[in-house]
Order: structure tokens, then C-alpha cells, then sequence
């Protein structure tokens, strides 16, 4: 069972109308499963974040491996001052390619991951807002309880 699906049982609970009274214990029961389930969502977006910068660090290491098999090509290349130019003007265009690529795989991992972050906000608030919200509806329900 997940937070999700807690929260519905929990709703449920709160709205039943079916004998007009409330279990306060089970309402408290579900609160308290989703406590323990939410470390494990808070988990799982620091694996996220732990993942995303694993790639940014791979990409990295491709880009630097990539000018290096560039400079390598371009030293490999030297010779008569014809080739030289050659090389060199070659050795630019590598350069600039590897550096644009490299930029735009950095560019789309920053924007994933501000996707991925967005989306982990998102559903982090939404979860927080639902158990205040459930929360507010307890005491209500608590408050009616002892009143009547």
C-alpha cells in the first residue's frame, strides 16, 4: 500500500456516513503508516538526486574524454604546414562540436532534472497539504464527537 492509497483509506474513513460515526483509532492508525511510508518517498528522491548527479558526473567524463580523443587526433595531424592548418581547422571544429554537445547534454539533464524536482515537489505538497487537510478534518470530526 502506498501514501496515495493511505490517504484514500483515510478519506474514506473521515467521510463514512454510513452509522455517522468516525473511528478516530483507525483515522490515527492510517496517519501513523503514512508517517513511516513518507521517509520512504523522501528516500527515494534523494536516490533521484543521487542518480542525476551520477549522470552529470558521467557526462563529464564523456565531454573530457571526447576533447581529449580531439587534441589527440588534432597533435596526430601536425605536419606539413598545409596539414597543420588542416588540423587545426579540423581540431576547431571538433572542439566546437564536443563543447556544443557537451552543452546541450548538460542543458538536458538540468532541465530533467528540474522536471524530476518539480514533479518531487509537487507530490511532496500535495501530500503535505492532504494530511493537514486530513488532520483539520480529525479534530473537526473529534470536536463534533465530544460535543454531541
Amino acid at each position: 500500500m502506498n501514501v496515495m492509497d493511505l490517504l484514500h483509506e483515510l478519506e474514506e474513513e473521515l467521510t463514512d456516513k454510513r452509522f455517522g460515526k468516525k473511528d478516530p483509532s483507525r483515522c490515527i492508525a492510517i496517519v501513523e503508516q503514512m508517517k513511516e511510508m513518507l521517509p520512504a518517498a523522501l528516500d527515494e528522491s534523494d536516490y533521484i538526486i543521487q542518480k542525476q548527479r551520477q549522470i552529470l558526473k558521467n557526462a563529464d567524463i564523456v565531454a573530457k574524454n571526447t576533447l581529449k580523443a580531439a587534441e589527440e587526433k588534432a597533435d596526430h595531424l601536425v605536419g606539413t604546414t598545409d596539414i597543420l592548418r588542416k588540423a587545426e581547422d579540423e581540431a576547431k571544429k571538433m572542439l566546437d562540436k564536443t563543447a556544443g554537445r557537451c552543452d546541450l547534454l548538460v542543458k538536458k539533464t538540468k532541465e530533467h532534472l528540474d522536471v524530476m524536482f518539480v514533479e518531487t515537489e509537487q507530490f511532496l505538497l500535495s501530500s503535505l497539504n492532504m494530511i493537514r487537510t486530513n488532520r483539520a478534518e480529525l479534530r473537526d470530526a473529534m470536536l463534533i464527537k465530544i460535543r454531541d
